[in-house]
């Protein structure tokens, strides 16, 4: 489940060489000569994957301060409010995997047993 707020989107060509799926943290990185999306290793994330077309290989992708209801999230960690969010293999996180890794997001509404979704404030 994916909901984004007031987002402004772009449009870029899919890094063939990874299976990205809605929802997906990306970034843009080379393949060869070109520069495509890939899944995020959270150091510099640009944004939500979407929507993706088949037909011509691009995805678009929700980018800028917004409002993310997702459940693109690691499941073991625990989500308090206000807690500031990192970028893991693509996923949200509250553990901020090494000194360098930059806060992208704010945790605004936490996953429980009514809503399982993480709600944040994208910076």
């Amino acid at each position: 489940m994916l909901e984004i707020s007031n987002a402004t989107t772009a449009a870029f060509k899919l890094n063939t060489l990874q299976i990205l799926s809605l929802g997906d943290i990306v970034q843009l990185t080379y393949q060869g000569n070109n520069v495509v999306l890939s899944i995020s290793d959270g150091l510099a994330p640009l944004g939500i994957l979407t929507s993706i077309s088949s037909v011509s290989d691009e995805g678009t992708v929700s980018y800028g301060r917004r409002y993310v209801t997702t459940d693109n999230y690691v499941t073991s960690v625990i989500y308090p409010l206000n807690a500031n969010l990192y970028i893991a293999d693509g996923k949200f996180t509250t553990v901020r995997p090494t000194p360098v890794h930059p806060a992208i997001a704010l945790v605004v509404s936490p996953p429980s047993a009514l809503d399982a979704n993480l709600g944040c404030i994208w910076f």
